[in-house]
């Protein structure tokens, strides 16, 4: 009997969700000011298919910007998603626990620690496709270095 690989990898990759799944939530909540904001946790399949897409996409222009402050970070990634559908992924834990759609006016928390969610890596996707930003999170010396990248795409002529 032959399986399907990509069908052996999700059966893994969904054994591993058991293990980081409350690490994973607790990064959620704690990464947006709304207790009661509205979150939809996608499964991997379509996950998946959200990455293959972005990553099909030809990028028409890349901001990159650092920042010391966390909230100067989050002002920048706020401008680019505010009263907008967009998906969260969340280091590498998307590849286990999906990525998170959450609906327009989701405000980011400009108190949400790194360290303390064992955390260094943030994706947001812009629902449309046309933007993805990407926020890492780095220790450079004792001091807290927050790598924004900006990267707008071409949509492809169908």
């Amino acid at each position: 009997m032959n399986i399907d690989p990509y069908k052996k990898e999700l059966l893994y990759r969904k054994a591993q969700e058991k293990k980081i799944l409350s690490a994973f939530e607790k990064k959620i909540s704690g990464l947006f000011l709304d207790r009661h904001l509205k979150k939809l946790r996608l499964n991997l399949p379509e996950t998946d298919r959200i990455i293959s897409f972005i990553r099909s996409l030809h990028v028409a222009q890349c901001i990159e910007k650092t920042y010391t402050s966390l909230s100067d970070c989050f002002g920048f990634v706020s401008a680019e998603i505010e009263e907008r559908e967009f998906y969260v992924l969340v280091d590498e834990d998307w590849k286990y626990c999906g990525a998170v759609l959450v609906r327009s006016g989701g405000t980011l928390n400009c108190s949400f620690n790194f360290d303390d969610n064992t955390s260094d890596e943030l994706r947001f996707i812009v629902a449309d496709f046309s933007t993805q930003i990407t926020v890492d999170y780095v220790q450079d010396s004792g001091e807290c270095l927050y790598e924004c990248s900006i990267k707008r795409y071409m949509r492809p002529n169908i």
